[in-house]
C-alpha cells in the first residue's frame, strides 16, 4: 500500500496536527461517555506559543487537567503539529 501523502499550505493552515486514533479514547469516568475528538482536538490546540517542546508541555497539562475531571486516555496518543512561524 502506498503511503498517504497530504499537503498544506502554511499560509493558508499556519497550524497543521497529525494524531492517531488515541484521540477517540478519552472517556469521563463519572459518565463513561467518551469525549468528542473535535473537543479533544480543539483543547488540545490551545497552546500559547510555539517554541521549544509545546506539544510536549501542552499534551501534558492537557492530561493533568483531564485526570482532574476524572477524564482518562484508554489507548496511547502519538500527536506531531507543525506550525508556522514569523
Amino acid at each position: 500500500m502506498p503511503p498517504l501523502v497530504f499537503s498544506f499550505s502554511l499560509d493558508a493552515f499556519p497550524t497543521v496536527a497529525v494524531a492517531t486514533d488515541g484521540l477517540q479514547s478519552f472517556v469521563s469516568a463519572s459518565t463513561s461517555e467518551r469525549l468528542s475528538v473535535r473537543d479533544v482536538t480543539r483543547e488540545m490546540l490551545e497552546f500559547d506559543r510555539s517554541q521549544d517542546r509545546f506539544v510536549q508541555r501542552r499534551l501534558h497539562e492537557l492530561l493533568l487537567e483531564y485526570s482532574k475531571q476524572l477524564v482518562f486516555n484508554l489507548d496511547d496518543l502519538g500527536i506531531g503539529i507543525f506550525t508556522r512561524t514569523e
